[in-house]
Formats: structure tokens, sequence, C-alpha cells
């Protein structure tokens, strides 16, 4: 039973006034637990996740707070998927204008655990080793990422590429316009680079893009290994060599 002397009429407790109340956490700390996931704003079925590290710091809803989370994955190597940073306060039933700045981190990643983990179609029937980390920065609905990632055993449809795939890219979104603005981003296919610009806008499905690609010196016998794993192959039997420069502009709808 309660102690103490009742409150003071016209002077009610903090308990019958639940809206002065406000929670918060010094510490939550999980080690090696399973989360679950539900996407209230995308209204997507509930996702459940396992070998997962995480904790919470000085938690409030209306004030910054840090946080860490780390995924193991199954497999050879590090397998681990990191993201950290600092987020809130958070945005009363617009979760995704909650302003977040961290680093997402992947060591030694592998594209078919990740691909279960995630349970993304994008990632069927393809491979490989990813490492690499992103800058990541969302304030009022507008989301920047910036880094650099690598995948090595590169597998795409079952077909080895044969060379290593990295990429340096400078990406922005406009969340509510649910617009990608691709900056400054160059992927390299082994040693030949090339640059990707423009929009990508997924207001619509399949998505419009509005993309410049350019490269030099590219070779056809490479690019073919690539064109061939997307379903676009030359004739079989045939022996394509050369070098070819690229200045393509591509509009319109992504499939």
């Amino acid at each position: 039973a309660p102690s103490g002397p009742p409150p003071s009429p016209g002077k009610p407790s903090e308990s019958s006034n639940p809206g002065g109340q406000q929670f918060t956490l010094a510490r939550l700390a999980i080690t090696d637990g399973q989360v679950g996931v539900t996407d209230l704003q995308s209204k997507t079925p509930r996702a459940l996740y396992d070998h997962i590290d995480a904790s919470l710091r000085d938690f409030t809803s209306n004030a910054p707070f840090s946080f860490e989370v780390a995924a193991h994955l199954p497999g050879p190597g590090t397998q681990q998927v990191r993201l950290q940073g600092q987020a809130g306060p958070i945005a009363p039933g617009q979760p995704a204008l909650t302003p977040f700045h961290g680093t997402l981190e992947l060591q030694q990643v592998g594209i078919a655990g990740l691909q279960k983990f995630l349970d993304s179609p994008a990632l069927v029937n393809t491979d490989g080793v990813l490492s690499g980390q992103t800058k990541i920065s969302s304030e009022s609905g507008k989301l920047a990422a910036s880094g650099q990632m690598n995948l090595q055993n590169a597998k795409v449809r079952g077909l080895d590429l044969g060379y290593p795939i990295s990429a340096q890219y400078d990406i922005t979104e406009d969340l509510a316009a649910s617009l990608i603005t691709i900056r400054d981003t160059t992927i390299n296919l082994g040693a030949m680079p090339i640059s990707v610009m423009g929009t990508v806008n997924t207001t619509t499905s399949p998505a419009q893009v509005d993309l410049r690609v350019k490269s030099k010196q590219v070779s056809i016998a490479e690019a073919a290994k690539l064109a061939a794993a997307s379903g676009v192959a030359f004739s079989p039997g045939a022996t394509i060599n050369g070098i070819v420069d690229v200045d393509v502009r591509a509009q319109g709808a992504a499939d």
C-alpha cells in the first residue's frame, strides 16, 4: 500500500498527470539478443533480427540520445554490421523526421548472409564480401549519405565477375518527395572508374531515373562480364576486345 500523506486538494500528484511525465533511460545494453522491429510509418511486416549487440544511453524523447547497434552475421570472417550515432529529439507521429547523425560500418559482410538478414529481394542471387563506412545525416526529412564501399569476390546472378568493385558516393534524399540525388559518385569495376550523377524518383513503381553515366578507357571485355550478369550478353563463343569511352544520359522507368 502507498505510504505517506495523500496529495493535497488542488495539487495533483505526478502520477495523476501522465502528460507531465517524461520517460528517461540512463543506459540499456543488449548482448547477443534478438530484436523485433515494426515500421509503423511504412506499415511493413514485423522483422526479427538475431545476434544483436545494442546500447542506448541518456534516452529521452525530447532531446538527443546516443546509441550503438551491432549485428553479427553467420559465416567466415568478421561479418559485422555496426550503426552508431546520435538521434533525437523524436518527432511524434513522424519518425522519419527524427534527426540522426552517425556512421554505418560493414566489416567483411557476405551479401548472401546480408540478404537473409534484411530479407531483401534486391540481393537475391548476388554474393560477395562487403566492407566500408558510410556517414549518415538526417535532418528535417533530408537524408545525406557519403562514404566508400568495397566488394570482393563479386558474383551477380551466379556469375563470378573476376574483379573487385568499389564505390565512393555522395547521395542525398528528400524523404517527403521520395527523390534521391546521386552526386559525385564513382564506381570502380576493377581499375575502371565510372562516374554516375543524377536523380531517382521512387514515388512511382518502377522508379523514374534521370542519370548521367560517364567513363573513359573502359575495357569492353571486362564490362561485358557485368552486362552478361545483368542479362545482356554477346553471342556465345564471341571474342570481344577493345577500349571505349562512355557518356550516356539515361531517362525513364528503371525497368
